[in-house]
């Protein structure tokens, strides 16, 4: 059994920029090196208001480059802390088991009993 589930849907944190904050939080939590130092880069604004739909999370559009101003990325990456990724990703660890848990409690999904 295969399902996709977005893992923006597994927090409750608002929403979110393309390497901003959360992101950049939840990559230095995993312990990889970012490539520039995240605490001294600019913040950026969309130079345009639709660069992403706006729902739980925002989704880029294929030619934000364009309107980043060439940086790609939105947001402020420096207010990134091990914390807030610790926190993230705890959190969607829990109610990604509560999914599973929930799915396998029905017994049956679409249709198909599992």
């Amino acid at each position: 059994m295969v399902a996709i589930v977005n893992w923006f849907d597994l927090i409750s944190e608002g929403f979110t920029d393309h390497a901003g904050p959360m992101e950049t939080s939840i990559i230095i939590n995993l312990n990889f090196k970012p490539s520039i130092d995240y605490r001294s880069v600019p913040a950026v604004k969309a130079t345009s208001k639709y660069v992403s739909i706006k729902s739980k999370v925002q989704i880029p559009l294929m030619d934000m480059w364009s309107h980043t101003g060439g940086m790609g990325y939105l947001g402020d990456p420096s207010k990134a802390s091990l914390d807030l990724g610790e926190r993230l990703l705890n959190e969607a660890s829990e109610n990604l088991v509560k999914y599973i848990i929930e799915a396998k409690s029905r017994g049956h999904l679409f249709g198909r009993p599992f």
